[in-house]
């Protein structure tokens, strides 16, 4: 689950346990969801600094941008918790992500 949270060394070795246990693929805003885009009972996310999906929600716009097959789990696991209203991808990702259905 490679973010800005990972990236920087926030985490250590029982977070990262953690959220392999939690069966997490991703995070917006520092939110962590799974495949299936549920977030709850997720340890890490007590300590979230970000907003909670439900403040994203009533934002009326919320943009991704996502290229590349390696973010696919990711993307589908993102479009999933429901956060998502317009989504901007190349081509390949586009066919990718509707073969997973």
């Amino acid at each position: 689950m490679p973010s800005h949270v990972c990236a920087g060394g926030y985490l250590d070795r029982a977070d990262y346990d953690d959220l392999a246990r939690s069966r997490v693929v991703g995070d917006i805003a520092t939110v962590s969801f799974r495949a299936d885009g549920s977030q709850d009972a997720i340890p890490l996310n007590d300590r979230s600094s970000g907003p909670g999906f439900d403040v994203l929600m009533r934002v009326p716009r919320r943009i991704a941008v996502v290229s590349g097959r390696a973010k696919l789990p990711v993307l589908r696991g993102a479009v999933a918790t429901g956060v998502i209203s317009d989504l901007v991808v190349d081509e390949i990702t586009a066919r990718q992500l509707a073969a997973m259905d």
